[in-house]
């Protein structure tokens, strides 16, 4: 199905538009799905536009709707980081928190992928699981490191992640640091939250 006019709508902010689009006369289909399986609902959240998200929420759009990949609208506004009042208003409409896509990946990993430390912060406060793994078995930490995303690193420390979790390879976050030269994140994990520099991966192969 191609995108309505609330779709457009919404994705391009215009409030005043939304509003007149949802007034029972016109029967405008508030949680219609275009050809990605996204609402209206999914594209305002994506935008950061508080005042549309609100309004759709309260005409009863649907927070955990899930397009094409299995994502509900959360994780947009966790993996770009917008405005942490869109992602509290998913949160107190009860959007889920834990909802993991195809590939398994829930809004933690995306916001911990693109270094979102408001956002990560946000959602383990809400209670986000710092444990959970995707398909490529590589928790948040490791997602943090593999990047060099120093700050995303102290916030998952802080919050008692597992620092010498595995992945499907055996590596640590301390290995993925080192492959990518990231020493700021390597001497953190060392130093402040004591990763064990003796740990192997599969082949044998030690961080240092």
């Amino acid at each position: 199905m191609q995108q309505t006019a609330l779709h457009r709508a919404a994705t391009w902010g215009h409030t005043e538009v939304v509003e007149l689009l949802l007034r029972p006369e016109w029967g405008t289909g508030i949680d219609a799905e275009d050809q990605s399986n996204r609402t209206p609902l999914y594209f305002a959240a994506a935008g950061g536009h508080i005042a549309i998200v609100k309004c759709l929420i309260q005409a009863g759009a649907n927070v955990n709707a899930l397009d094409r990949r299995n994502q509900t609208i959360l994780f947009e506004p966790a993996g770009r980081g917008h405005t942490p009042v869109v992602v509290e208003l998913l949160l107190n409409s009860g959007a889920d928190l834990h909802g993991e896509q195809r590939e398994k990946e829930t809004p933690l990993h995306w916001a911990a992928q693109n270094g979102q430390d408001t956002m990560i912060e946000q959602l383990i406060n809400a209670g986000a699981n710092v444990e959970s793994k995707y398909l490529s078995q590589l928790p948040g930490i490791h997602e943090a490191a593999r990047k060099g995303e120093d700050t995303t690193i102290r916030n998952l420390i802080t919050r008692g992640t597992n620092i010498d979790a595995k992945d499907a390879r055996g590596r640590s976050a301390l290995h993925w640091a080192a492959l990518r030269g990231h020493n700021v994140v390597f001497l953190r994990l060392v130093l402040a939250a004591g990763a064990n520099i003796e740990l192997s991966d599969d082949s044998g192969q030690t961080a240092i």
